[in-house]
């Protein structure tokens, strides 16, 4: 999923441009690539084969130097991605709900954005996987959502599942693999 922020200098704080609406792309749908006026990333999604050409999504255009700075950072941001989606695989199972129609997912929201932060911290800040679980999620009201004094409600079920000894090898083989490959 992609979503785009920006910063003005007409308002004083960041905007996401993509709304709440999800953009979900395949890697193919996403490129970088050089033009005349500069460089752009392309998310365009093919979202019907009898229609190849009708490709909703987004182009940004960049400012000079951001296509190496995210040349250098797409792989990192793939290897998350990849986690992030094993994660959830691994969890999902164990939660015990039922799809809700229209649903991709019995992973709320919330949670998914602490599967994220999860892979992130293991990967791009080489946490160990209890630390990155117990500092995935930092509350509106300064408490960490997991803890050892007990998960917040919004969070206990996935607490209790990211604890399973299968979601924990699971973590530390990415932590493994991620010490053995450059980032």
């Amino acid at each position: 999923m992609i979503g785009v922020d920006a910063k003005s200098p007409r308002w004083d704080d960041w905007a996401r441009l993509t709304h709440d609406i999800p953009h979900d792309f395949a890697a193919g749908d996403v490129e970088l690539v050089e033009t005349a006026s500069g460089d752009e990333l392309r998310c365009l999604r093919a979202q019907h084969a009898d229609t190849p050409a009708y490709r909703p999504g987004f182009v940004l255009t960049f400012e000079p130097g951001m296509r190496v700075f995210l040349y250098t950072e797409l792989p990192r941001i793939e290897r998350v991605t990849h986690l992030t989606a094993a994660l959830r695989a691994a969890v999902e199972p164990h939660l015990g709900r039922t799809l809700e129609p229209h649903a991709r997912s019995t992973v709320r929201p919330h949670e998914a954005a602490a599967l994220m932060a999860i892979a992130s911290r293991l990967l791009l800040l080489g946490s160990a996987p209890a630390e990155a679980i117990r500092y995935a999620v930092l509350l509106h009201d300064h408490r960490w959502a997991f803890s050892d004094e007990g998960d917040d409600p919004q969070y206990g079920e996935l607490g209790a599942v990211l604890r399973r000894p299968e979601v924990l090898a699971l973590l530390d083989e990415a932590t493994a693999t991620s010490t053995s490959t450059p980032a």
